[in-house]
């Protein structure tokens, strides 16, 4: 054989050799598909992460996000500290696909040398915890349904509304107190509320998960009521929008917000990540979550 074939081989096979153990950014990978929409599969990554922190021996820490892509996790359990990197692709309107990079932070040598011998503890780490997911991601879809309903207006209104800062996580908690302050001002002022709740998200930073919203109640406008730093009076405008009817426990309907923005994208639909959120039922009156209904509005720029 040629010496330059055999070097050119040999230098191959080093180069290799050297990228797989030193310079692949990760040591092992699982790849799953689902049918779903890659917001939903980004959203419940994010629930995930949460829900393991409420495990004394696990701490998951968020490094960074792409919206509705990519997630980069720091894992410790134990004494073991690993690094998983979530990256979620569109496939077709029914389908897409994740790939989990998985990483151990003070092993990684050792576990790509054992890898190609052995079912190294990396790979049964990866797999379970892979496994634990799908398995609380079958439970999270139904857990609510969404719909597309494609282009729409949001409905005018003019209300009584509160401002709230709070998290998504907590939104709903901070609806049911703002709730009671509205309608006890509703009472004291002799208003009428005559339509149906609306949310309006006034700021949302993706990457810290915190949010501004208007909890508002439709209401005819009375001249002697006086406005204050909590209460306030607020003409909702008829907007074109984005719409998606939302079924389940109003918890949950802020994951209405990126199934947007993800059709949106996929559309090539500008829009504005303000969402505005319309309540169809009185959660206090209970009956089946499912039965729950919202129209969620995503406002388009036009």
């Amino acid at each position: 054989m040629n010496k330059s074939i055999i070097f050119g081989i040999f230098s191959f096979l080093a180069l290799s050799l050297i990228w797989y153990l030193f310079i692949k950014n990760h040591d092992y990978k699982v790849t799953f598909r689902e049918v779903t929409s890659p917001s939903i599969i980004y959203d419940a990554i994010n629930d995930w992460g949460e829900k393991q922190n409420e495990n004394s021996d696990i701490q998951v820490v968020t490094k960074s996000v792409m919206p509705l892509s990519e997630i980069t996790q720091y894992i410790k359990k134990n004494d073991s500290s690993y690094i998983l990197t979530w990256k979620i692709k569109y496939l077709n309107d029914s389908l897409s696909s994740v790939k989990v990079y998985i990483s151990e932070k003070n092993n990684s040598l050792k576990n790509r040398l054992l890898i190609p011998f052995i079912d190294a503890p990396i790979e049964k780490y990866a797999i379970n915890t892979v496994t634990n997911f799908m398995i609380d991601f079958k439970k999270y879809l139904k857990k609510f349904k969404i719909k597309i309903n494609g282009k729409d207006s949001i409905p005018s209104a003019f209300c009584i509304c509160k401002s709230v800062n709070t998290t998504k996580k907590n939104k709903a908690a901070k609806m049911v107190l703002a709730n009671l302050d509205i309608m006890a001002f509703l009472r004291k002022n002799n208003l009428i509320f005559n339509g149906k709740p609306y949310l309006q998200v006034t700021s949302w930073d993706e990457e810290s998960k915190k949010i501004t919203f208007n909890f508002c109640f439709p209401t005819t406008k009375n001249d002697t009521f006086v406005e204050n730093d909590s209460i306030f009076y607020k003409e909702i405008k008829s907007v074109p929008a984005l719409k998606a009817t939302y079924n389940g426990n109003y918890r949950y309907s802020d994951r209405s917000w990126n199934y947007l923005l993800n059709y949106a994208k996929i559309k090539k639909i500008k829009v504005e990540s303000l969402p505005t959120e319309l309540f169809f039922n009185d959660p206090q009156q209970g009956g089946q979550e499912l039965d729950w209904k919202a129209e969620i509005f995503m406002p388009i720029i036009e």
